[in-house]
């Protein structure tokens, strides 16, 4: 087997039967299985998605977030690469068969792949991420700057570059250095679990690349559109205190800056008051 494909559904049934479709219309050249892993979904994807005799349907009774389904779905894997595909995508072209021809001729140093994804426009969509560092973490949180991710700052060759690390939207890895490095961290719920994935890939003496050929839509938002705006933010601080404690890059530091830098903010939003005690009291729990 070339690839397994991995999608994870959250009450997104049209959108990921979507992307399914997408794969089987646009994928020639190369063998490969979908496997697809349901977050426990109350919009009748577990039934729907059961009768699909073209994939491996894996239905988990409670909702293990983003990284821990794919860690499930991992485990149905055969193939030689693992393909994290997000169930808002849809494949534009053979990317699967070009995936495999570019990662079968590059050194086994790079561990992972990605493509320049678009928007529902054609536009350039956020492809890559930077690691945080405790400057860059405190830009995003306290003066919500976010990290340079879109096409503004991609390069305009036609040709593959490095980056510090892939969009959770499509990560094409060898299985060896999954065998070597693990899948995600269990620690993580949802957000920076592919960041800090993929950190460790680095410091193995891993490479990762964008590739110019495969083109996929990445229509951003999908599962995440019921959640409502402050359980987002929660979840996305737990995770990049996470990520700090775990890579060791400042941690106390970050810490301490990030809790007396959100008190003017908090103080500006129209959060309520138990909203804002239960953001600081998560700053200090992680």
């Amino acid at each position: 087997m070339d690839v397994s494909v991995i999608i994870v559904n959250y009450n997104t049934r049209q959108m990921t039967l979507e992307c399914i479709d997408s794969i089987f219309e646009k994928t020639e050249g190369v063998s490969f299985e979908v496997i697809l892993v349901d977050n426990a979904s109350s919009d009748g994807s577990v039934e729907f998605f059961r009768q699909d005799k073209r994939i491996v349907f894996v239905a988990s009774p409670d909702n293990l977030g983003f990284g821990r389904a794919n860690n499930l779905g991992y485990k149905y894997a055969s193939g030689r690469y693992i393909f994290l595909l997000n169930s808002d995508t849809l494949l534009l072209n053979n990317a699967l068969f070009l995936f495999v021809k570019a990662m079968d001729a590059l050194p086994k140093k790079v561990a992972c792949t990605g493509c320049k994804l678009r928007d529902d426009k054609g536009n350039i969509a956020r492809s890559y991420l930077l690691q945080p560092t405790l400057w860059k973490s405190l830009q995003c949180f306290i003066y919500q700057r976010f990290l340079p991710e879109s096409g503004k700052d991609m390069p305009n060759s036609n040709e593959l570059f490095e980056v510090e690390g892939v969009s959770g939207a499509d990560m094409f890895i060898r299985r060896e250095v999954i065998e070597e490095c693990g899948l995600f961290d269990p620690d993580f719920f949802m957000y920076y679990e592919e960041t800090e994935m993929q950190k460790r890939f680095l410091e193995a003496g891993y490479k990762l690349y964008i590739l110019p050929e495969p083109s996929i839509v990445h229509l951003e938002g999908g599962s995440q559109a019921s959640i409502p705006n402050m359980n987002k933010r929660l979840l996305s601080l737990r995770s990049v205190l996470l990520y700090h404690r775990k890579t060791k890059t400042s941690f106390q530091l970050f810490r301490l800056l990030l809790f007396i830098g959100s008190l003017p903010i908090l103080l500006k939003t129209k959060y309520t008051l138990g909203e804002r005690l239960k953001y600081l009291r998560t700053i200090w729990e992680v």
